[in-house]
């Protein structure tokens, strides 16, 4: 899917500087940051070393992982099918619907009871 590029020089501009005021606020908001605390650059230097390796090292993981997947199953052609057996709900109240009649509801009612739930086409 291709993206519409922006329709006039007015929405265009609109979207610069608010990409520049959002950078804008995020620099001053660390700025604040740094000169209001009290900073231990030790600390902070393991910190952003340790972000630097481990950041792209779980990302390069990934990636491999995923073409892993890609060459042991190949590309993927459609979706999985799924169970669409729905008896018990997450509570465990057994369900019981007429799933067909539902599908053309405009409006559905749900009735809940000690031991089920059901789920009726509204009027």
């Amino acid at each position: 899917m291709v993206r519409k590029p922006l329709s006039s020089k007015g929405r265009k501009l609109v979207h610069f500087l608010m990409l520049v005021g959002g950078w804008l606020l995020f620099f001053a908001a660390w700025w604040r940051v740094l000169t209001t605390q009290r900073i231990n650059f030790p600390i902070l230097g393991w910190l952003i070393l340790g972000a630097l390796i481990i950041i792209p090292l779980i990302t390069l993981l990934w990636q491999r992982h995923n073409l892993h997947l890609y060459k042991r199953k190949g590309p993927r052609l459609n979706l999985r099918r799924v169970e669409e057996h729905y008896e018990h709900d997450w509570q465990g109240l057994q369900v019981r619907a007429d799933w067909a009649g539902l599908r053309a509801a405009h409006s559905i009612e749900i009735a809940l009871e000690p031991d089920q739930k059901r789920y009726l086409r509204r009027s």
